[in-house]
């Protein structure tokens, strides 16, 4: 899983409920029933740009680029995301688990991201889980544990490049190789991140080892500071 920031501005994103009681639908299928929904209340295609089923598959939909139709009056900046249930005992870990994933690579894609349930701006009680206890919310949307001022943000980019990265590294260097490479965000330099590095030296004609030393890290970082 990887998030792949959108040329539009995002400064919310929204979480919603499927309010589908059954959760005999999954993958491609719940897709498919959640778009036929939403086109028979008139929109274009489906409203949420990321759905998760019962089974913890997160699974993508409306593209990133466009603007959700999902909270009305509330769309403008915004990202989309809908777990399947609606009752508050059927959502399950697998489902958390997947969220607090995409959340986190979001987070390392704004600064200042905010996160919010459908009900603070409708009459409804979507999405019925406790999503600020899931995400570890503050009063203003954002996520406690995760989230970093700019000054830390600044702090963390200019140490980037000073260690050489390579299999079984840790860190947060790691996460902001992993950020630029558009690969999985954990911060364990691990076999995906391995390949990505080797791809990205074959494209950019460096030595290919899999290694983020000097050499790689100017070209990474030269790049990196254009964008």
């Amino acid at each position: 899983m990887y998030f792949k920031e959108p040329k539009r501005i995002v400064e919310r994103v929204f979480l919603h409920c499927t309010a589908y009681a059954h959760q005999d639908l999954t993958g491609l299928k719940l897709l498919n029933a959640v778009d036929s929904w939403h086109r028979a209340r008139d929109f274009n295609e489906i409203g949420y740009h990321f759905l998760i089923d019962c089974k913890g598959e997160l699974i993508e939909g409306r593209s990133l680029e466009s603007t959700p139709a999902a909270q009305q009056g509330h769309n403008s900046r915004t990202i989309a995301i809908c777990l399947d249930g609606l009752y508050f005992n059927q959502f399950n870990r697998k489902q958390f688990s997947i969220l607090r994933e995409l959340v986190t690579e979001i987070d390392y894609t704004y600064e200042n991201i905010t996160y919010h349930g459908h009900c603070e701006v409708s009459n409804k009680t979507c999405p019925v889980f406790d999503y600020p206890a899931e995400l570890g919310l503050d009063r203003s949307g954002r996520r406690v544990d995760s989230y970093r001022t700019h000054y830390e943000k600044s702090t963390i980019k200019e140490t980037i490049g000073h260690r050489t990265l390579s299999l079984t590294c840790k860190g947060e260097d790691v996460q902001y190789l992993q950020k630029y490479l558009h690969i999985h965000i954990d911060g364990c330099f691990g076999q995906e991140t391995y390949q990505a590095v080797s791809e990205f030296q074959k494209d950019n004609d460096l030595y290919i080892d899999g290694i983020v030393g000097p050499l790689t890290w100017s070209v990474i970082y030269g790049f990196s500071k254009k964008s």
